[in-house]
């Protein structure tokens, strides 16, 4: 029985409904960052996502008679890292019971328009209990190595700031968080599955509405009691 005072922390994702049934069975299709940088298009994604330098400049020099001479100038030099490494996304939040005891979780408008594309497929809402999925990663995972983070919303770029797992502040209302494997390679139009095993008893997979796009959304859980 949880109490009064008790969070509830959950991951979250909106996708069209056959990739909610993939992820309840475990089965998570994992793409490289630089598929994600290119979402900029749409609205969602961060074309600088994992970027280290941004239009940089510097100077070009060579070396004579055991001097460095200056032999010109370099503009707009941009470097990415962990480009090629597959991730996954979800969305997370830490539900606090309201006075009235229930939890609730409210998706904006903005989020159901950037992941809602279109009326003509369904699409779902997956939630899962953080912790539940968390040791399912551990229990795994335990000879392969990944990191599983919250991004940080910042404007700085640069290496202290671990880019693979940092976005532009303008894409903070996403409140993502990552799962990525750092030893695996793919190619920009590949994939990987990482397989899980059966997670739907800690999840729960909801059809949204056809008309949703543009709408906020709003969840209301409600603890059980014995």
């Amino acid at each position: 029985m949880r109490e009064q005072n008790d969070n509830i922390d959950i991951l979250y994702k909106i996708s069209p409904e056959e990739y909610i049934k993939d992820i309840l069975a475990g089965r998570l299709y994992m793409k490289p960052l630089s598929y994600y940088r290119s979402l900029e298009i749409d609205g969602k994604g961060d074309d600088k996502e994992g970027v280290v330098c941004d239009k940089g400049k510097g100077e070009i020099f060579v070396e004579l008679d055991g001097k460095q001479e200056l032999l010109g100038t370099a503009s707009n030099i941009s470097a990415w890292v962990n480009s090629n490494n597959p991730v996954f996304c979800f969305s997370h939040a830490t539900l606090k019971c309201t006075e009235d005891g229930i939890y609730r979780l409210n998706i904006s408008s903005r989020m159901i328009s950037e992941f809602v594309t279109t009326e003509s497929k369904s699409f779902g809402l997956i939630i899962i209990e953080r912790r539940a999925f968390e040791q399912r990663l551990t229990d795994v995972l335990t000879a392969q190595d990944y990191k599983f983070k919250e991004v940080v919303y910042t404007d700085t770029i640069g290496f202290n700031n671990d880019p693979a797992f940092h976005k532009r502040c303008s894409f903070s209302h996403q409140k993502e968080i990552r799962l990525l494997l750092p030893n695996i390679k793919l190619g920009e139009d590949e994939h990987c599955i990482l397989r899980l095993g059966n997670i739907d008893a800690m999840c729960k997979g909801i059809l949204l509405p056809h008309d949703i796009h543009n709408k906020p959304l709003t969840l209301n859980i409600h603890p059980t009691r014995p």
